[in-house]
């Protein structure tokens, strides 16, 4: 859809909508529902009834050139329960709603799944779950992903997805979603960021996350973001946009200058886990 920056998005439709002034502040906001069959996406604004507590501000982190080229965030730890995984230096994940799993540099992702207690099955880690997800063993263990700024927690409903019952050992597997590659760069995809609210700064090259609020049931309240009128609340950035703060938000529906969309899956990303 070209949400990207301009150099790899092929001149990024969100930096045109910014550039024309159809949109007042040069932010959009999502969020996925479980399994990421829908989701919603809101640009210049956010939808407050999306999400719960504080957003989590990270910078994010630049290429060689200095220039940005993804949504990208330095990590500065990772744990696996109370295991702690070593981490090469200069840690980054990219989030990436066109990669459904999660793929962490091979050493890393077989530490992240041993510390997380699962087995490995078949090539395969995860565990047998006769009950399906909805029926996961207590004891399972989550993940923390540390940022600068704070720890983004991921729990086996997410790090977890049923696998056909006939693909392995005729056994229903419960498999991870952490899987290895021969890379260096970190992408995390629809099975972590489902469990978030991520809010896209394109102007203060910052990425926000909320824990998110999934029911569908929900009202939307959207809140438009002006670069001349920073909001006020949970979900203000650490750095106002110049040049006033003294300014209150402002809920709006329909309005012309925030926009937002129910997604499909097949929109939102390419998903894996049906």
């Amino acid at each position: 859809m070209g949400l990207g920056f301009p150099a790899k998005a092929n001149g990024s439709y969100f930096a045109q909508l910014v550039a024309s002034g159809k949109i007042k502040a040069p932010v959009f906001s999502y969020y996925i529902t479980q399994n990421a069959k829908s989701g919603g996406l809101t640009l210049g604004g956010i939808d407050t009834a999306r999400f719960g507590g504080d957003i989590l501000w990270a910078p994010l982190v630049p290429e060689s050139n200095n220039q940005f080229s993804y949504w990208k965030v330095a990590v500065t730890g990772v744990t696996a329960g109370p295991q702690g995984i070593s981490l090469p230096p200069g840690f980054s994940m990219i989030t990436d709603t066109g990669t459904s799993l999660s793929i962490f540099p091979k050493d890393v992702a077989n530490a992240i799944n041993t510390g997380l207690g699962l087995q490995k099955i078949n090539d395969v880690y995860g565990i047998p779950c006769p009950n399906g997800t909805n029926a996961l063993p207590p004891q399972l263990l989550n993940l923390t992903l540390s940022l600068a700024t704070g720890n983004l927690v991921i729990t086996p409903k997410e790090y977890l997805y049923q696998l056909p019952s006939n693909l392995i050992l005729n056994q229903t597997i419960c498999a991870s979603t952490i899987i290895g590659g021969n890379t260096n760069v970190t992408l995390v995809g629809n099975a972590f960021l489902q469990r978030f609210y991520l809010v896209h700064d394109y102007g203060k090259k910052k990425l926000g996350f909320a824990v998110a609020n999934r029911d569908v049931q929900v009202e939307s309240q959207f809140v438009e973001l002006d670069s001349t009128n920073p909001p006020k609340g949970k979900w203000q950035s650490p750095e106002t946009y110049p040049p006033g703060s003294n300014t209150t938000e402002t809920t709006l529906k329909n309005s012309a200058s925030v926009y937002s969309a129910t997604l499909l899956s097949a929109v939102v990303a390419l998903i894996l886990m049906h």
